[in-house]
């Protein structure tokens, strides 16, 4: 059985919002360090077997909005 790694980003900055800490650095310094990488527009993501391995970037349910990267 093969293993898919899906990494969620949970605890970063965001400048734009102005939310978190000045040590943690923003979603985008982290994901542009990834080779894959997919936005979702909602704060869920249902998995299935055949996503590839990914970071996987949620928004939270109080701030859902369109978003696109890569």
């Amino acid at each position: 059985m093969k293993i898919t790694w899906i990494v969620i980003p949970m605890h970063y900055r965001s400048d734009q919002d102005q939310y978190g800490y000045d040590v943690i650095g923003t979603v985008d310094e982290f994901t542009e360090l990834m080779d894959s990488v997919m936005m979702i527009s909602g704060s869920e993501i249902e998995t299935v077997s055949t996503l590839r391995a990914q970071v996987v970037v949620l928004q939270p349910k109080n701030r859902a909005k369109s978003v696109d990267k890569k």
